[in-house]
């Protein structure tokens, strides 16, 4: 039993070299989000159906390139990932670069399609669950 005199031994905190770093990223470290999903389920080449000024379809040979978009999907099982490859062509007769089309439910840069993005909004209002839930 202590006396009231007497004083508890002061336990020294540990000092580390990560107390010294802040919370979060580190300068350097080149991170690693926004690299896609781990799997793709089915992809979707998009190619350009012709092009809007002159309604034509005449495409150079050769120099088309493609930009890859992959978005998580609500489905009516799991959630399905599709990497829609949107293919670039030029038209022979004007030379202009004319993309395919994309679906309503792809939004460009984003990895949730417009219909998975609302499932929360849905559930966060008529479902009543917080965003942390």
């Amino acid at each position: 039993m202590l006396k009231l005199s007497e004083k508890k031994p002061v336990k020294k905190e540990k000092e580390s070299d990560s107390s010294h770093r802040k919370p979060g990223g580190q300068p350097g470290n080149p991170g690693n989000t926004g690299i896609g999903f781990d799997r793709v389920d089915p992809y979707q080449v998009v190619e350009p159906q012709r092009y809007p000024v002159s309604g034509g379809n005449h495409w150079k040979s050769g120099g088309a390139t493609t930009r890859s978009y992959q978005v998580a999907q609500l489905v009516e099982h799991p959630i399905e990932i599709v990497e829609y490859r949107q293919v670039q062509r030029f038209c022979s007769q004007c030379g202009e670069q004319v993309s395919g089309e994309l679906s309503e439910l792809v939004i460009p840069g984003q990895d949730l399609s417009a219909n998975l993005q609302a499932m929360p909004i849905w559930l966060g209002h008529y479902g009543h669950l917080s965003y942390e839930k």
